[in-house]
């Protein structure tokens, strides 16, 4: 019966192309969601690049300025950074930012587990964190106490 062998044939045809349409389509997804992640992360550090923190920082500016309540905003510089980057080299510098930038990207997230809280990678040795204040007994110290020296060393 030569018209269900043609029929089963046009079936695995249209089937295969379906099974090949749908990895195509997770390939595209997972490079999608990629080229998210280096569009927002820093590529030294792996913490937010500055766009992305113009953007949640500006997103929270206005809704806690509409909710009249304050934002706090931490500016870190890691002291005597270009002795240590002359000293042990642009590698090893690159190594010591990126452990820093990490170590209080996660004291962060303790102090603060809020998503609209972000901490940023600005340039050379200086890092920023932006979040909102939750009440009046939580202050900036808190941000980044508990934990913060500890993954540094």
């Amino acid at each position: 019966k030569k018209w269900e062998i043609n029929f089963l044939q046009q079936l695995t045809t249209q089937v295969t192309i379906a099974i090949q349409q749908s990895e195509l389509h997770s390939q595209i997804k997972k490079a999608n969601e990629q080229l998210k992640q280096l569009a927002i992360l820093d590529g030294l550090t792996g913490v937010a690049n500055r766009r992305y923190f113009d953007r949640v920082f500006r997103n929270e500016w206005n809704r806690l300025a509409r909710e009249k309540k304050p934002l706090s905003l931490i500016l870190c510089d890691i002291d005597h950074f270009k002795i240590y980057n002359d000293t042990y080299g642009h590698p090893e510098g690159d190594a010591c930012l990126k452990k820093v930038a990490q170590t209080l990207q996660q004291a962060t997230k303790r102090a603060d587990k809020r998503a609209s809280s972000v901490f940023m990678h600005s340039q050379g040795s200086r890092l920023v964190f932006c979040c909102r204040i939750q009440n009046s007994k939580w202050s900036t110290r808190e941000a980044l106490k508990p934990g913060a020296r500890d993954g540094v060393s």
